[in-house]
């Protein structure tokens, strides 16, 4: 499953407006206007977002979030190698046997932004597909990719028909379809891992260490000394061509399976004044899923699993 953070735009005026909640930004806040997850995150102010691009941003983000995560326990707080602290990280999230054996999986659950609160179904398979539907006051929307080939039906973004997505969106998107994280084979994959060394989350005791991903995407991940679960993710990536930084936090983990699942996980976009939250209710995993569920529907109609309306 993906370990990665959000590599989308941000949370918009349209979601909110939808619940009849206040928007980010100057109106909402008096300051400056809300940041666009896709910009640039300097001090100097940012122009408002263009709107048709902010929904898909709250979907893309769901993608990142969840991720396969660990349990077991170091001796003496002393720094490991990156080859032992890596193995003990595959130990605790199940085993690198039950990671790889994993074929596919459905997360549902519900999200939180801004007043604003939705339903989701993620869905994917091996290898590299990856759907995402949701629902928000009954407007519907999905997110998917297979392979080189993803596309989007985002009402909240004027876009009503299946649509491809850019090469960008696809790129993001792809990352986010690797099933096992990137730290699984990541010298395969083409990535750079490094040990940076001794931190903290929230005052305990964590491992650090930093991800080149073949796309050009870097994350830093702190990983539990004690539990060897990935705490937390800072990945900084581009968004319309901007640069963008999102950090997220995973908690409430539970055995599902062989394998070790968040089911809690906040996600902060620099510069914006809220945090998301996501709770996963359901895992289900080894499904027979259709690759046809990933391709771009031929009509308006949309194929494959479909959220139920929590909002």
């Amino acid at each position: 499953m993906v370990g990665l953070a959000c590599l989308a735009s941000t949370l918009t005026a349209k979601v909110l407006a939808a619940t009849g909640s206040r928007p980010f930004g100057r109106h909402a806040h008096g300051t400056t206007p809300h940041a666009n997850i896709a910009s640039n995150l300097s001090c100097s102010p940012t122009p408002p977002p263009n709107e048709p691009d902010d929904m898909k941003v709250l979907i893309a983000c769901a993608w990142v979030l969840l991720a396969l995560a660990p349990a077991t326990v170091f001796a003496d707080n002393e720094p490991p190698t990156l080859d032992e602290l890596l193995e003990r990280h595959f130990q605790a999230r199940g085993g690198l046997a039950a990671i790889r054996a994993l074929d596919s999986y459905r997360a549902s659950g519900s999200f939180e932004m801004g007043g604003a609160r939705a339903s989701y179904v993620m869905t994917a398979k091996r290898p590299g597909k990856l759907r995402m539907d949701f629902l928000l006051n009954g407007v519907s929307g999905s997110q998917a990719i297979a392979g080189d080939d993803g596309w989007q039906l985002m009402p909240f973004s004027g876009i009503t028909r299946p649509t491809p997505m850019t090469p960008e969106e696809t790129r993001n998107f792809k990352d986010q379809a690797d099933m096992d994280g990137p730290l699984v084979d990541w010298q395969a994959k083409g990535h750079r891992v490094e040990f940076l060394g001794q931190d903290q989350v929230d005052g305990d005791l964590a491992w650090q260490i930093s991800i080149d991903m073949d796309s050009g995407v870097r994350a830093v991940v702190w990983i539990d000394a004690a539990s060897w679960i990935d705490r937390r993710w800072q990945v900084s990536t581009q968004m319309n061509g901007q640069p963008t930084t999102v950090t997220i936090h995973y908690g409430d983990h539970r055995k599902v399976g062989d394998l070790l699942l968040p089911h809690r996980i906040e996600q902060q976009v620099h510069g914006l004044p809220a945090a998301q939250l996501f709770t996963v209710d359901r895992y289900e995993l080894d499904l027979e899923i259709d690759d046809r569920d990933f391709r771009i529907p031929s009509s308006d109609g949309e194929t494959g699993v479909t959220a139920t309306d929590g909002a």
